[in-house]
């Protein structure tokens, strides 16, 4: 099972589907879940389905996922810290949380154009988070946009030994 949280129009959710016998595609907006539901329909993803929800939400469902995409969305959440302690339990062991997000920025203009709660974040502190609910990093790229962000893309397992211990 893959979970992808936020799939936006769903794109991502087409590179999902072949390597996975089930796909969720979670998001708080109706609005995009209507455009991906439209994309879903028309590239013909019949293992692919849309949920309303956010993280708690998924919880309450009682999914176990063997991966978790996350493409630009934790800077929309109130409580980042949160998001990845409800990740780590929706992970099913031996899974991998992947995650794609913004480095601290100072473009004030992103909050009101684009939602944005955080003006991206300090790779330190998603470590921290990641380390506090148990998800060892394994792997971490960044990387420069043209237009003045700075882009990561890291991936998490779960620490079973710590998962345990705690």
């Amino acid at each position: 099972l893959a979970l992808e949280i936020g799939p936006g129009e769903g794109a991502f959710l087409a590179e999902l589907a072949p390597r996975f016998e089930r796909v969720i595609g979670l998001d708080v907006s109706e609005a995009m879940l209507a455009s991906a539901a439209q994309f879903v329909d028309s590239a013909g993803l019949g293992n692919v389905e849309l949920q309303h929800g956010d993280t708690a939400s998924a919880l309450e469902l009682g999914i176990k996922a063997d991966c978790i995409v996350a493409n630009m969305v934790l800077h929309h959440t109130s409580s980042p810290a949160d998001v990845f302690h409800e990740i780590a339990q929706l992970l099913a062991p031996g899974g991998s949380f992947f995650l794609t997000e913004l480095c601290h920025h100072d473009q004030v203009w992103a909050r009101e154009a684009c939602g944005d709660v955080w003006l991206g974040f300090d790779p330190i502190d998603i470590s921290q988070w990641a380390s506090a609910c148990a998800l060892e990093e394994t792997k971490q790229l960044y990387f420069a946009q043209r237009n003045g962000f700075s882009v990561q893309v890291r991936q998490f397992t779960h620490n079973k030994a710590a998962a345990t211990a705690g």
